[in-house]
């Protein structure tokens, strides 16, 4: 992928800027991951291709978060993703967590068959903070990966997170896009996502000489709990 996540995004934590709880933390700026890993798996998808300008999509007003009680946040610190399943492209994957690559890039598995949640961005179901699960679309070490069919999702596809205190984060897609990695910018992205949980794989034309896709998929997800 090209372009920067968040650089410098200063969230607030409730998780992260909620109105109630205002407690500051630095997202470090990573470089780009590449979500290709290599592969030269081909795999296309249906998502429409977009070119630069990124909006992501509004929370309606009825969608409620996790608390913002201080002593709840912290509970919550040692909480993190364990899967992810999106029954309606028969996606089920293991989640880590992982932060920066030593090339200051997002880490991610070795394998497409385990996503990668980035514990420096907001926990799905948080209140002010883009959540972003990303997985390869394929690697050499274990071919086609799960997250290469995000490409199938439409709105309303639901999307649920098992957490490690075994609750459940129930989303719904409300967006999906296929942006070119040339102008994708993940800061604007995550800065105007706060509360969804951001999918991120690669996609469209693959280049057999570089061994890289020239896009990536991405799908926007809302919270789905009420009062």
């Amino acid at each position: 992928m090209s372009s920067r996540f968040a650089a410098g995004l200063a969230i607030a934590l409730a998780v992260t800027s909620a109105a109630a709880l205002v407690v500051f933390v630095a997202w470090p700026s990573p470089s780009t991951p590449d979500f290709d890993a290599g592969s030269d798996a081909r795999q296309a998808d249906d998502a429409s291709r977009v070119v630069p300008a990124i909006t992501a999509p509004s929370l309606g007003p009825s969608v409620t978060y996790r608390s913002a009680n201080p002593a709840d946040v912290a509970a919550a610190s040692s909480i993190m993703p364990q899967r992810i399943d999106i029954p309606a492209a028969q996606i089920t994957l293991p989640v880590v967590a992982k932060g920066l690559a030593p090339d200051g890039s997002m880490a991610l598995p070795t394998k497409a068959g385990v996503a990668a949640w980035y514990q420096h961005g907001g926990l799905p179901g948080d209140l002010d903070r883009a959540a972003l699960i990303a997985s390869h679309i394929a690697t050499d070490v274990d071919g086609v990966g799960p997250f290469s069919r995000l490409g199938q999702l439409v709105e309303g596809d639901a999307v649920l997170v098992t957490l490690s205190d075994g609750s459940r984060a129930e989303f719904a897609v409300v967006k999906r896009e296929r942006i070119s990695k040339s102008v994708v910018d993940y800061e604007a992205i995550t800065a105007q996502s706060e509360g969804m949980l951001v999918l991120v794989t690669c996609g469209g034309e693959y280049d057999a000489q570089t061994r890289h896709y020239e896009d990536n998929v991405i799908v926007w997800a809302a919270s789905t709990e009420v009062p």
